[in-house]
């Protein structure tokens, strides 16, 4: 249906112009038909996409963010595929592509209201959520205290717990609050808000609380606590985390967890943060191929804190199974900020990209400190125990709209498998 309003709209626009300009180009063209001049435009448009199709050669479409059909000579293709192969590649590689496509995206979103892809809901206001997040935060059904313990999560913590305790490590737990629970006047209308999954993470709390001696914060009281007297907003519209006015008041909440703690860390002096326009281009807008820019305000530290980064070799996470590669995030790896001091605590953060990614990253306070996706505690855990004798405390965090994955991951986890890769190391990477 979109297609063909959006078809209609390049042929009302052309026939507009025609009209529009008939009187002046009928000097120049020797019997001027306006049906015949539409007619010519049309071929014209379609001849013009199918050249440009096979001169300006492609392989990737950042529109739509995939690889594109590859031409395969036809002696290396069976003749019943030959139709195929030719309808896919021109589809592929049809002139303009892109552009059309992030032209429909445009109208689809801004004036149609709606999402062309899957993973995107419109909300109020010109702001984004992801649809799995909407999902597990209002739609899915909480887990019950029972069902949580019947995973077995907690006898699970308790392990890490006591096997890190014995290597002199503390262990601390941190719940970073997801879009969809902070923001949740820009959610569309019809999430119902009092179904809610986030006594989940209620009921969790309370197990480690109870159950355990794992320190646990929980950012979501304060996150909203702070909401109330400040105007700016805590999280980007265009993407799924939250900006650095939300990691700004997060930030304070977890240092004065850490002194409450005897955690030692550089002090960050909040007075210096200035307020400035944040300008950011987030991950939502590239699910729907659209360049949206956020240019709502954002704290910043006003000291450039140059940090030098060191990741694992690439045989080493070639061994590991880790994500090695370009994707910086993704890579197990460790941070300094004065690479000839060490006088803080050093810990090992296993985390999402609510942590590891996000504006929360930019300002940490440690002279040094490893990090890894929680996903990768399997490995990388044991490997890192046994290759650094320096880190002090394990910072384990998550973002709620994750329990699920995060349960899993602490699953794959065994005390009891060491890991099998010494011998490989580190190597320097560009500045971080």
């Amino acid at each position: 249906m979109m297609y063909l309003l959006f078809m209609i709209f390049i042929a009302s626009l052309a026939t507009a112009l025609i009209f529009l300009f008939r009187n002046i180009l009928k000097p120049f063209i020797l019997g001027f038909n306006a049906r015949f001049a539409i007619i010519v435009f049309f071929v014209g448009l379609i001849f013009s996409c199918l050249i440009f199709g096979f001169v300006a050669k492609q392989n990737t479409s950042l529109a739509e963010n995939r690889n594109l059909e590859k031409w395969k000579p036809l002696k290396e293709t069976s003749f019943v595929n030959i139709p195929r192969q030719i309808d896919a590649y021109v589809n592929d590689h049809f002139g303009f592509r892109d552009q059309f496509i992030t032209i429909y995206r445009y109208f689809q979103l801004n004036i149609f209201g709606q999402s062309l892809s899957e993973r995107v809901v419109k909300g109020r206001n010109g702001w984004l959520f992801y649809d799995k997040s909407i999902k597990v935060c209002y739609v899915d059904k909480p887990l019950s205290k029972d069902e949580i313990e019947n995973t077995q999560l907690i006898e699970q913590l308790k392990k890490l717990e006591i096997y890190l305790n014995n290597r002199g490590i503390k262990l601390i737990i941190l719940v970073m609050p997801s879009k969809p629970f902070v923001c949740t006047e820009y959610l569309p209308l019809w999430v119902n808000t009092d179904n809610n999954s986030r006594k989940t993470i209620d009921d969790f709390t309370e197990l480690i609380n109870t159950k355990t001696n794992i320190p646990l914060l929980d950012l979501f009281d304060s996150i909203m606590e702070a909401k109330h007297t400040d105007s700016n907003n805590f999280y980007y519209k265009n993407d799924t985390h939250w900006n650095t006015v939300g990691s700004y008041y997060a930030w304070k909440s977890t240092l004065r967890f850490f002194d409450d703690l005897g955690v030692s860390y550089n002090p960050i002096d909040f007075n210096d943060y200035v307020i400035k326009e944040d300008p950011f281009n987030g991950d939502l807008c590239r699910m729907l191929g659209n360049t949206i820019i956020d240019n709502s305000m954002g704290y910043f530290l006003k000291p450039n804190r140059v940090k030098k980064r060191i990741f694992l070799t690439k045989e080493t996470g070639e061994k590991l199974n880790l994500k090695t590669g370009e994707n910086l995030i993704r890579e197990l790896s460790v941070s300094f900020k004065n690479v000839n001091t060490s006088k803080t605590t050093i810990p090992i953060i296993i985390a999402d990209s609510y942590f590891l990614g996000s504006a929360f990253t930019k300002n940490i306070p440690f002279d040094k400190y490893y990090s890894m996706r929680y996903f990768e505690i399997a490995e990388g855990l044991p490997f890192l125990l046994q290759n650094q004798n320096d880190r002090d405390v394990v910072i384990l965090s998550f973002v709620d709209r994750s329990f699920s994955d995060f349960s899993k991951s602490i699953m794959r986890w065994n005390s009891s498998k060491e890991s099998e890769y010494n011998g490989y190391g580190w190597e320097q990477k560009l500045a971080y």
